[in-house]
């Protein structure tokens, strides 16, 4: 008989993402009655110089729990739902967690780079960043899952994260403090994600990663020795000749 493992406070086969789920509702009904002012103010990330001195380096893991509307709260709980339940089944709990909150840091850092370039600030709640990370990290894992958009549309995994990446950069460009700063810190994003999920390691990652860059390197040495073989045999004369230097 089948066993499953369940987290043992949640009920669910995927406990991180039901603890993501609990702590957004929960901030959310908090800033509803009054405290939203202040939750943007101590929980979201304003990136900056100025937020350096501030020192409340605790916002680069806080924000994306603050939301100003019930529709992008939904909107994200959706995609962490379906998404991230997908990523946390094949991961497990602890490299799906550094994988989320790592999104929103690579993306914020890069914004913040930025800045010292002469760039405009962003200012990141919500999902800003994690968003591309979940839709490109989902589509390399399930390149071939058919998914629905809108409960209608079908639509390929591996199309996935082209869908989001657009959507970030036409719909939450604001968030990154400009255009220019939107389509590099989405595009480093994107790449941060499909490294993490594909990998460019020397060997087979976890999570249905594929074959490493070196098993696919001598792959296609075999494959150039076999044509090789192939065109030295289509040449001879006499079997005998086959083995001539």
């Amino acid at each position: 008989m089948a066993v499953r493992r369940y987290g043992s406070w949640t009920g669910s086969d995927t406990p991180a993402v039901f603890a993501l789920l609990v702590i957004m509702a929960v901030f959310f009904v908090v800033g509803f009655f009054g405290l939203g002012a202040d939750l943007e103010y101590w929980l979201a990330w304003p990136v900056s110089p100025l937020w350096l001195s501030q020192l409340k380096f605790w916002q680069m893991i806080t924000f994306p729990f603050v939301h100003n509307s019930v529709f992008s709260l939904l909107f994200d709980a959706i995609v962490i739902f379906f998404f991230g339940g997908s990523l946390e089944r094949a991961w497990g709990s602890a490299r799906f967690v550094a994988f989320f909150f790592m999104c929103g840091i690579v993306a914020g850092l890069t914004v913040l780079g930025l800045t010292f370039l002469g760039m405009p600030p962003g200012f990141f709640i919500g999902m800003t960043g994690h968003f591309v990370g979940l839709g490109v990290a989902f589509g390399a894992l399930n390149p071939y899952a058919r998914i629905y958009i809108y409960f209608v549309l079908p639509v390929e995994g591996r199309w996935l994260g082209v869908i989001s990446i657009f959507l970030e950069l036409f719909v939450n460009y604001g968030s990154y403090g400009s255009p220019i700063n939107a389509v590099i810190a989405i595009g480093v994003s994107a790449l941060f994600a499909w490294t993490f999920t594909r990998g460019f390691s020397f060997g087979p990652r976890g999570g249905g990663g594929g074959p490493g860059f070196k098993e696919r390197f001598e792959r296609w040495r075999q494959r150039q020795r076999m044509r090789a073989w192939q065109r030295k045999v289509s040449q001879i004369d006499k079997p005998e000749d086959l083995f001539k230097p």
